[in-house]
């Protein structure tokens, strides 16, 4: 990416916070425009990253800090529109646009090419229809890639996590802190697969990983 850009692109991701300060993950941090969100890509997983983003309309939901969704821009994303409930203000800078939202209120106005997920948070005590919300939204979606870990954190609800073992899996770089999937088409799971660490993590975090936190609904 341009440095012209990429500073425009922060300068934005900047004005969208109250006071300067950023939620990221399970905390708060001061934005120093240093601090990732919730979680870092390795250099190879950008590499791997790279050809799915290139010339795409990329949506990074719960984007945190954004500083994430700036690097997609980075890697070739036609556009990349982050969404976090924490942005003060919609602002627009180059391809690069914020707006304010829970991603289980947003509704985007054009089709998402890829939907990048960072540490989607567990949420406690949401009504079914809000736990339902994002998984109806990725069935519209061609290619999702999550970042995140399942072990000795808890990243999505076991909602998302149906949904995501049901897809195809295009990329798979695990990591001990952050893991990266790279989603195909929705239902295209090849017969016999099985799930991933990561997905069985999830999904029988009852048995392996109990959550011992979350964000609570409301």
């Amino acid at each position: 990416m341009a440095t012209r850009e990429y500073l425009e692109a922060q300068t934005a991701l900047l004005g969208a916070f109250p006071g300067g300060l950023v939620r990221c993950g399970a905390g708060i941090h001061l934005n120093d425009g240093v601090t990732p969100t919730g979680g870092e890509l390795l250099p190879e997983q950008l590499d791997v990253l790279r050809p799915h983003v290139l010339g795409r309309h990329v949506h990074d939901l719960g984007a945190g800090n954004g500083r994430l969704g700036a690097a997609l821009l980075g890697l070739g994303a036609s556009f990349v529109t982050v969404v976090d409930q924490s942005y003060s203000r919609p602002l627009r800078a180059g391809r690069l646009e914020c707006i304010g939202a829970a991603w289980h209120e947003y509704q985007p106005r054009e089709p998402i090419g890829l939907a990048f997920l960072s540490w989607p948070p567990y949420l406690l005590g949401a009504p079914p229809d809000v736990l339902g919300a994002l998984p109806r939204l990725l069935a519209k979606v061609p290619m999702v890639a999550y970042l995140g870990s399942n072990f000795g954190a808890v990243c999505g609800n076991p909602e998302l996590w149906r949904h995501l073992a049901t897809r195809a899996v295009v990329e798979h770089v695990p990591h001990a802190r952050n893991t990266l999937i790279v989603y195909g088409a929705p239902a295209g799971r090849i017969p016999g697969q099985g799930l991933l660490p990561e997905e069985k993590a999830a999904l029988y975090r009852h048995v392996i990983n109990r959550p011992r936190f979350g964000v609570t609904y409301g």
